[in-house]
């Protein structure tokens, strides 16, 4: 028997982009899944046709992390995955993610997937995904922007993570004081409370991302710098100090270029 899964979607409201995720939905050739979305309010938007059954909540206005949390807590499922709602899935998605963890014998096992960009995106766009598979802009996580091979890995993001909805409920769920960050805080605090939870990538779970332009992207990474130290957790290895590796590359460079100047 197929497990039933949970596909939540925090969003503002009905958007434009949350609509066309609903309507690549559609096409998954796995059937037993329903999805929820958790908005701000409820807009005029008229509803596409849809072959699942959809839960609207209305949490006003709250952050991703609570809204992830509302939309688990209140309807009742096997598994839970959390996607964007301007990302949508491959249509072997759901099949692949519920074959994985259906035979993986650690039921404390969390799954994601790589992003990668919209079909026919625009340049600016393009140029924003490509930055994004440097190591000088994500370090070693890099692997998440495209269809890497499959490996353990410290954590995934939440705009792909699966897992059984008993684990997370039983951790809590995501920290709701938590506005960036929170995915790789809510696995942290699980392998902190229980050795046994394991976090899996792979490219079979791959899912399309709308890329920000550059102004936005811009906007963005200076929003994560500004707050780059609350959300790298240190720790005893190298692994806790990579992230921040980029940043010091760049620092060094730049400093070792104006001694150069200064020295002539």
């Amino acid at each position: 028997m197929s497990s039933k899964i949970n596909v939540v979607i925090p969003s503002i409201q009905l958007s434009r982009e949350l609509i066309y995720c609903l309507e690549k939905l559609n096409n998954q050739n796995y059937k037993n899944f329903f999805v929820t979305i958790v908005l701000d309010f409820k807009n005029k938007t008229k509803r596409p046709k849809l072959n699942f059954k959809l839960n609207i909540l209305i949490s006003k206005k709250k952050n991703m992390s609570s809204k992830r949390n509302l939309g688990v807590k209140k309807f009742k499922s096997d598994l839970i995955v959390f996607l964007d709602s301007d990302a949508y899935p491959h249509k072997n998605w759901l099949r692949e993610a519920e074959n994985l963890l259906s035979k993986n014998k650690n039921k404390n096992t969390i799954l994601g997937g790589p992003s990668i960009p919209f079909p026919k995106q625009n340049y600016s766009e393009m140029l924003c995904y490509y930055a994004k598979r440097s190591y000088y802009v994500t370090g070693y996580l890099n692997f998440r922007k495209y269809k890497s091979k499959s490996r353990y890995c410290d954590w995934v993001e939440s705009c792909c993570m699966f897992m059984n909805r008993s684990l997370y409920l039983k951790h809590g769920g995501m920290n709701i004081n938590k506005y960036l960050g929170e995915d790789k805080d809510l696995i942290q605090r699980m392998k902190e409370n229980d050795k046994s939870v394991k976090v899996f990538f792979t490219p079979k779970l791959f899912i399309y991302h709308k890329e920000r332009n550059i102004k936005k992207f811009l906007l963005q990474r200076m929003v994560f710098g500004s707050d780059l130290f609350n959300i790298i957790k240190f720790g005893n290895n190298i692994n806790s100090f990579q992230p921040i590796l980029p940043l010091i590359i760049v620092i060094s460079t730049i400093l070792i270029v104006f001694a150069k100047i200064d020295s002539v």
